[in-house]
């Protein structure tokens, strides 16, 4: 039984992720074989590029949640007494949240951080404006 995952890399990172003639991807199948414990050759992986990154739900994701892990890091005002924070959601424009549709337009990604004291939960939804050839996402 094969197992295949695919994964996206954004347009400007893609040559440099894949490293030199797909060592990357190499390790990265390793890891993932023995992570869920799958035989090596039974995992297959594949990248695609992502043309456009504003409509990529993942790779909006993988941003707030990098950013948010530097942020934690060196944020000063931890250390002069601030005791918590406020959560924050940001909507704008029009969403649509239910029927079929949602299936076709709506790009869902969640992230999970772990800084020391908790877990901080990232769920970034897009909606995909009409495209008859899915010329937006990939390649």
């Amino acid at each position: 039984m094969r197992r295949l995952i695919l994964f996206f890399l954004a347009e400007n990172i893609f040559r440099m992720d894949l490293g030199e003639k797909g060592r990357w991807i190499r390790e990265l199948i390793a890891v993932v074989g023995k992570r869920f414990g799958f035989p090596e050759s039974s995992v297959e992986l594949y990248a695609e590029k992502v043309i456009m990154r504003g409509l990529c739900a993942i790779a909006q994701a993988v941003s707030v949640l990098q950013t948010l892990r530097r942020a934690c890091c060196t944020k000063g005002e931890w250390g002069q007494g601030l005791q918590g924070c406020v959560s924050m959601k940001f909507v704008d424009g029009v969403m649509i949240h239910s029927g079929d549709p949602v299936n076709y337009y709506v790009d869902i990604a969640m992230y999970h951080a772990l800084p020391r004291q908790g877990v901080l939960g990232i769920k970034v939804k897009t909606m995909l404006p009409w495209d008859l050839r899915n010329l937006y996402l990939t390649t």
